[in-house]
C-alpha cells in the first residue's frame, strides 16, 4: 500500500483527556489500517501516570507542525478555551483529524466540521 494514503495522527496534549483519546484512536486503528498513531506533542510530558511516556514526540513549542504531509492533528485537551486557542494557532500549519470513536453513535453527516473528538458515550 502507498504510504501517502496513511494518516499519521499526532495528539496535541498529554494529560488525562489525551490518554482517553489514545484508547479511541486504538479502537479506530483496529478497524482502519490507514490510520497510524505517531505520538503526543505537549508543553510537558505528563504521560507517565498512563504508561504512555514512550509515545511522547516533542514539546509543543519546538515541534514542526506540517512537516509530514500525511500528518493530521487531534487537539486532545479537555479545556475548551485551550482547544480554541491551539486550533487557531495551528489551522494554517497543519490538518486536523476528527477522532470519532467507532463505539459512538453518529448519524451520517458531513457537516460536523474539523478537529472534533467524539467519545463513545
Amino acid at each position: 500500500m502507498n504510504s501517502k494514503s496513511y494518516k499519521n495522527i499526532v495528539f496535541i496534549g498529554a494529560g488525562g483527556f489525551a490518554s482517553e483519546c489514545y484508547q479511541y484512536i486504538l479502537d479506530v486503528m483496529s478497524i482502519d489500517s490507514n490510520i497510524r498513531f505517531k505520538g503526543f506533542v505537549s508543553t510537558s510530558n505528563d504521560l507517565s501516570p498512563y504508561g504512555l511516556e514512550h509515545l511522547f514526540l516533542d514539546y509543543y513549542d519546538s515541534y514542526d507542525f506540517g512537516k509530514d504531509i500525511n500528518e493530521y492533528c487531534v487537539i486532545a485537551i479537555g479545556d475548551p478555551k485551550a482547544r480554541y486557542r491551539i486550533y487557531h494557532e495551528l489551522k494554517d500549519k497543519t490538518r486536523f483529524y476528527n477522532l470519532i470513536s467507532p463505539k459512538a453513535f453518529v448519524t451520517h453527516t458531513n457537516n460536523i466540521g474539523e478537529c472534533n473528538v467524539i467519545a463513545p458515550f
